[in-house]
């Protein structure tokens, strides 16, 4: 004989996925360093400090700006530091050339 299927109830169960457990012990071994890149730590005070006062040298600023931010795969917070002051600096530049103020 054949079974007979059993009528279903109007309410059903709602389906829980499985759940994964988490060792803690498993956790505590993830090696953080190779998750965060060091180029999206923050620098600290301390290089910021270094960095403004390298770039206060004549001619090596210049030098070390393009270098910083186009060539460099170093901190990307300094790399942007570098891009925005480059890209200022060019706007006043022709700004200033086109009203017609000398240097």
């Amino acid at each position: 004989m054949a079974d007979i299927p059993q009528p279903r109830s109007s309410v059903s169960k709602p389906v829980i996925p499985s759940q994964q457990t988490f060792d803690l012990n498993q956790r505590s071994r993830v090696n953080f360093t190779d998750q965060v890149s060091f180029r999206d730590v923050p620098l600290s005070v301390g290089e910021w400090i270094l960095t403004i006062i390298v770039l206060a040298i004549p001619l090596a600023n210049i030098v070390l700006y393009i270098y910083w931010a186009f060539i460099s795969k170093g901190n990307q917070s300094r790399i942007n530091f570098c891009r925005a002051t480059i890209i200022l600096a060019v706007f006043f530049f022709l700004v200033s050339a086109l009203a017609g103020f000398s240097f």
